[in-house]
This record gives structure tokens, C-alpha cells and sequence, in this order.
């Protein structure tokens, strides 16, 4: 397994983070909170929250100070038992950890990325089992999808997305959370760190970015596909958060 193939680091940062790689990709939130938009849809996630993008799917982390855990390997470097555990046993690819959970976890990915630095012949063996390991802490735990209902800013986030890419109005939105306009307001903006309009508009540009990363999609074609009323509107909320042109955008990923 070579460091191709297999890569594990500690990220610590403030506001943007884009994920995408032919690989299976792990990620840990081990402080912070934010949201990660994963093949156009956006979730919340905070401290102690796991979840794994298959490969070939793009997504975007978004905070004001997420530090994680990220690991990326490829699936044929994976014993068969572990590949079977993952594709059999996993109905969501999302979990949330306790806090010595979190203790537990962290050391398995400390563990991996100081096996990834040796140069021992074992190492493709133990990267392999400290990763099983990971993946039937996943597979034993409640799956998001069972508490989320309950959660009254995880039921607007829902909303929001399955309005997507039209943007719901607020008191619509307040009533699907079962809250009053003033304290959804309130609860959005302390756990998402913007307001809904913002929010949305974050979503739209992240959506944006991922069809200039991975489609051929004309930049007037994405701005139509996003549900803009103008052009100009959608260059100018880029141009605001991106400080740069979509064109210019696709140059640079292109570039790299």
C-alpha cells in the first residue's frame, strides 16, 4: 500500500475544504462545527460526527473551525472482509461518537497515520484491520437517519435540501422545524453560523462548484440549473464568495 493510495492527516481550518478523490475517503470531526454539502446535499456536523464519501463523489466542508481526521484509501487495497463489512452492513455512511468514543477513534486514526509513515512490510495489514475497526464502530452505531426527525434544525436542513434548489421561505421553513420564526432565526444562526438566505446562497455556489469540478456545463447553463433569475446575480454572489469568477475557477481546478 503505498502513500498513493493510502493517506491520513489532520486538518485543522476556517472556512472552505473541498473533498473529492477516485478513493474512499473518511472523514472525523474532532472539534468544531459546520456543514458538509456531499453530492448536493448539506448536513450539519459537529464534534464526534463520522462520515465516508464514496469515491468519486465531491463534497465540500464548510466552518468557522472544523478540525478533522481525514483518510482516503483505495478500495483494492482493502481486504475482502472489509469491503464486504462496508458495502453489507452500512445503511448510512453517517454516525455521531460520545466523548470517549471520540478518544477511541482518534487514537485509531493517530495509529493509521503512523502506519502510513513506516516504512515496515506489515503496515498494509494493520492499516487495514485499525480501519476495520473504524468501520465496525460505524456499523454498530444508531444510524442518523433514526434520530434526525427529531432534531428540529436537522427537519429544516431536510426541507431545505428537498426544495433545493429553489429557496423556501422562512416562515415555511420555521414551521416545518415546529419553531417560531424569531427562535429558528435564533437556533440557525448560532448552530449554522449564517442566516437562511445566506445559507441557501452558500449551498447554490457549493452546488456551483461541483458542476464546474466535475461537469462540461456552460457557467450560464449552471447559473439556469441553480434556479437564478439573472446572470449577473449568480456571477456576483461567486465573485462574493469565492473572490473569483466561476471561468476562472474552472482554470485553476483544471490547472491542478
Amino acid at each position: 500500500m503505498s502513500e498513493q493510495s493510502a493517506f491520513c492527516q489532520k486538518i485543522s481550518f476556517k472556512k472552505n475544504h473541498y473533498l473529492t478523490a477516485n478513493h474512499l475517503t473518511t472523514v472525523f470531526c474532532l472539534s468544531g462545527e459546520g456543514t458538509a454539502l456531499i453530492d448536493a446535499k448539506n448536513y450539519p456536523i459537529k464534534r464526534g460526527d463520522l462520515f465516508i464519501i464514496p469515491p468519486n463523489v465531491y463534497a465540500d466542508l464548510s466552518s468557522s473551525g472544523l478540525i478533522i481526521w481525514k483518510f482516503t484509501t483505495s478500495l483494492k487495497n482493502l481486504s475482502p472482509n472489509t469491503i464486504k463489512d462496508f458495502f453489507n452492513n452500512f445503511d448510512s455512511l453517517f454516525s455521531s461518537f460520545l466523548e470517549d468514543e471520540i478518544i477511541q477513534i482518534n487514537d485509531y486514526f493517530s495509529l493509521i497515520k503512523n502506519e502510513i509513515e513506516n516504512e515496515t512490510t506489515l503496515k498494509e495489514n494493520i492499516i487495514d484491520k485499525l480501519f476495520n475497526c473504524i468501520l465496525l464502530k460505524v456499523a454498530n452505531k444508531p444510524k442518523i437517519k433514526g434520530t434526525i426527525d427529531n432534531n428540529p434544525l436537522s427537519k429544516a436542513i431536510i426541507f431545505i435540501n428537498g426544495n433545493f434548489p429553489n429557496t423556501p421561505s422562512l416562515k415555511d421553513t420555521a414551521s416545518v422545524a415546529g419553531l417560531t420564526e424569531n427562535y429558528f432565526c435564533a437556533i440557525f444562526k448560532k448552530k449554522i453560523g449564517t442566516n437562511l438566505i445566506k445559507y441557501i446562497k452558500n449551498a447554490k455556489i457549493l452546488q456551483a462548484k461541483k458542476f464546474l469540478a466535475t461537469t462540461k456545463l456552460s457557467v450560464t447553463e449552471i447559473a439556469e440549473k441553480l434556479k437564478y433569475l439573472s446572470f449577473s446575480h449568480f456571477l456576483s454572489d461567486f465573485k462574493e464568495l469565492e473572490n473569483e469568477t466561476p471561468n476562472s475557477f474552472r482554470k485553476k481546478l483544471n490547472n491542478e
